[in-house]
């Protein structure tokens, strides 16, 4: 029995060392590969400002809704890596390493170091892995702070622990603002200890302290943002949506992930009250201390699932605003909560649950690797495709210098940052907060756009300046997107518009004004 115990901690170490090489080739790979999408691009343009005072100039005036942490953070390894794109997802690629890690030590320090490897393995079927690991933004490495701060909480109030715990707290907050929301679950967990034992952890308290330090000095930065957006933020939540973090966590139906959350709720309940299987303790699958688990950490990891009520309480009460990416840790806890149904299963439950997230890996990393082999692993240029459909239009020789509109703002970025030089001077996007809220309820895109044409190059032009300009011009849309609201609008105000060029969903238009005197043979 030594023996074959022996031999499983050896498969289990080698197994994390694998699950972690894997994600970590995967995860590079596709960093070089993927074009910047909205969001990241303005991360890009933050991270290529001169220094410091520029970049809290920035924030200041609202172009970027993260703090100025994540911003040096970036700004210091753009300046390090070549290549933009793996360089500003570092940080996202290294955290999931460190959220891997710090779930098989904490679920290994209650259930054994084999249902600590299972539930290492679950991010890699949740968003953690797929598409945030792999992503020029804060949330998996906010995560990945959080969850090492519940690997310090387990070992409280060990005073170096402690101050390990402040220091990952304070991080994820520099990261982003909404990780001060982070903090909650831990306070709860620390007023169930107080309430249950009867005395203060000072160790604990002030580590919590020291994880919203950041927060005030950041303040008057989230003000602004919040300001400068006003009440159409895109963003804005009610109580039935933001119960759909859990399906989207683990990318399942609507029920299925609130059957999911619910049923890790009643697993951590049926812990505070029972023993794992003994028959799985003396197989060496779980530790004899699971059943030592305190009852602040089962209180810690319940309040850490239900984070997006919480959140979602709180930012209804501030007029704040809220998406499921904001409240990401609150997926750390249904995953650990995976390891105490597990300690409560024969060994073959154990191996038919790891076969089934082998098989879930297994399917989704082959239409990956499918994929790349496709695109020979090579990044594809969001700018390709509408470059192509510009030149197969019969009008693109008659009118080769004419703009070429990208209405929707999240398409226009990406295509503009990756244009050849052929292109890049011609294209344009269109700005009017006002008909922004009119006709897609969010003026977000724009206001966002305004801000960034601030600190860099940007042809994002107010829609009367342009029209006074070019009384022609090409409109490129795909409809897929409820701020591609452009064509409507040109179409309702009874412009003129002749389709010219046509490729699956994707349209380019020759748009002509009132009164405009016409581009010679540009309908031939």
């Amino acid at each position: 029995m030594e023996r074959a115990i022996t031999n499983r901690e050896r498969f289990v170490v080698f197994g994390l060392a694998a699950l972690l090489a894997y994600a970590v080739l995967r995860c590079v790979l596709l960093a070089i590969t993927r074009a910047f999408w909205f969001d990241e691009i303005f991360t890009s343009v933050m991270a290529h400002l001169s220094g410091p005072t520029a970049i809290w100039r920035a924030l200041q005036n609202a172009v970027d809704s993260n703090p100025p942490g994540f911003q040096l953070f970036e700004w210091a390894l753009s300046r390090i890596i070549h290549n933009q794109e793996l360089a500003l997802r570092l940080p996202s690629i290294l955290g999931f390493c460190v959220i891997v890690i710090c779930l098989f030590l904490f679920v290994e320090r209650r259930n054994g170091k084999t249902i600590a490897l299972c539930c290492a393995a679950l991010p890699l079927i949740t968003v953690f892995f797929e598409p945030y690991a792999v992503e020029a933004r804060p949330y998996v490495f906010v995560s990945a702070c959080v969850s090492f701060a519940l690997v310090c909480y387990q070992r409280a109030p060990a005073i170096r622990w402690m101050i390990l715990l402040g220091l990952a707290l304070a991080i994820s907050q520099s990261m982003h603002y909404y990780s001060v929301f982070a903090l909650v679950p831990f306070g709860i967990a620390e007023l169930a200890f107080t309430a249950k034992n009867h005395r203060v952890r000072w160790p604990v308290w002030l580590a919590l302290l020291v994880g919203f330090l950041p927060f005030i000095p950041c303040w008057p930065l989230l003000k602004a943002f919040g300001k400068y957006n006003g009440a159409h933020f895109w963003a804005q939540e009610s109580i039935f949506s933001s119960q759909t973090f859990y399906s989207w966590f683990f990318k399942v139906p609507f029920a299925l992930g609130i059957g999911v959350a619910a049923a890790s709720i009643l697993a951590i309940l049926a812990t505070m009250r029972s023993a794992p299987s003994t028959k799985a303790q003396d197989d060496g699958m779980t530790n004899a201390r699971s059943s030592e688990t305190p009852f602040e950490e089962h209180v810690l990891l319940i309040a850490l699932i239900l984070l997006p009520s919480i959140v979602f309480i709180a930012t209804k009460v501030a007029y704040g605003a809220m998406t499921e990416r904001y409240v990401l840790p609150a997926g750390l806890g249904i995953m650990i909560a995976a390891g105490y149904v597990l300690a409560r299963l024969e060994r073959n439950g154990v191996y038919i649950f790891a076969v089934f997230i082998c098989f879930v890996v297994v399917f989704q990393e082959a239409r990956f690797w499918q994929t790349q082999a496709h695109n020979r692993a090579a990044l594809v240029s969001p700018a390709k495709a509408v470059e192509n459909l510009v030149a197969s239009a019969p009008t693109s020789n008659s009118c080769s210098e004419l703009p070429i509109v990208i209405p929707n703002g999240q398409e226009f970025l990406p295509i503009a940052h990756y244009a050849s030089s052929e292109y890049a001077s011609r294209l344009v996007t269109l700005v009017d907060v006002t008909a922004a809220i009119t006709y897609s309820g969010s003026d977000s895109l724009d206001q966002g756009l305004i801000a960034l044409r601030g600190i860099t190059p940007l042809r994002a032009i107010d829609y009367p300046t342009f029209a006074a300009e070019h009384d022609r011009f090409f409109l490129y849309t795909n409809g897929q997107s409820q701020f591609d609201w452009w064509p409507s609008r040109l179409m309702k105000e009874g412009e003129t518009m002749t389709l010219v060029a046509l490729e699956g969903s994707r349209k380019l238009y020759l748009v002509k004004l009132k009164a405009s005197p016409g581009c010679e043979n540009s309908t031939k």
